[in-house]
């Protein structure tokens, strides 16, 4: 499910009630820390809530809590008082003195989301923004890049439904990166040459030479396009004064934007 216009109102009703600093106090030692949940904010570009999950019991319930708790923050649960009943599970909002923001129970299990946090990063953004994992090139400051910008896109017009995330990054030297990622595939990259076949991250990935002029203009120009599948995602990285050894460092440090 999208949350691209999910207000989350359970941050809304604890940052103008001043709670934050009360909801984010540590978690019970006994508690399995599983990774945080992330929703998105209207009006506020590039801005989501953080919020960091626990559940009382292994961490293979880490799932199941994470997606009744985004519920629990996203839907308007509570307007009728602090407690409710949301697909099997009984849910409570905090109160005085407790460190979470929300608890919920099933059974032997409990779930509890603790925040929320502002955070202004424009790749969690995108990744709240869709359903399909999202993948960031996370050395690409060591290699010198900065993110003029990533967005979440439309679907595409030959593929229903689609998601799709395009980020844009450039150096001071004129080289630039563009990273597409779709599920499902969105298009193909025609007939051109192939180069090399790498493997990123156990997944076969093919290298093209990706440019209009001679054959062999990518050792002139660095213009080269790596395209392999990864959690169910079809990613491209389309370059431009780029050599293939920082090509294949980029692409072997994607790592799943965690929401």
């Amino acid at each position: 499910m999208s949350l691209r216009f999910a207000i989350g109102p359970i941050a809304a009703i604890l940052l103008a009630a001043g709670a934050t600093g009360v909801a984010s106090a540590a978690t019970a030692t006994s508690a399995t820390v599983c990774s945080s949940i992330a929703v998105t904010t209207p009006g506020a570009p590039g801005s989501v809530y953080s919020y960091r999950i626990d559940v009382s019991t292994s961490s293979a319930d880490c799932g199941a809590a994470r997606s009744i708790l985004r519920s629990a923050v996203t839907r308007p649960v509570f307007g009728s008082g602090p407690t409710a009943t949301l697909e099997g599970w009984k849910c409570k909002l905090w109160g005085s003195g407790q460190p979470w923001v929300v608890s919920c129970t099933r059974g032997a299990v409990v779930a509890r989301a603790y925040g929320p946090v502002l955070v202004h990063d424009p790749w969690l953004f995108t990744a709240a923004s869709l359903a399909m994992p999202v993948l960031e090139p996370t050395a690409a400051p060591s290699l010198g890049f900065v993110l003029r910008s990533v967005r979440p896109k439309g679907s595409c017009t030959n593929t229903a439904p689609q998601q799709q995330a395009v980020a844009e990054y450039a150096r001071w030297d004129g080289a630039t990166v563009t990273v597409d990622e779709a599920k499902p595939q969105c298009g193909n990259l025609g007939l051109d040459p192939v180069l090399a076949h790498w493997r990123i991250h156990g997944s076969p990935a093919t290298l093209l030479e990706y440019c209009i002029g001679p054959l062999g203009c990518s050792r002139t120009t660095g213009e080269y396009a790596l395209h392999w599948q990864e959690r169910g995602d079809d990613i491209t990285i389309l370059t431009h004064g780029l050599r293939q050894s920082e090509l294949l460092t980029l692409a072997t440090s994607m790592t799943v934007v965690i929401h």
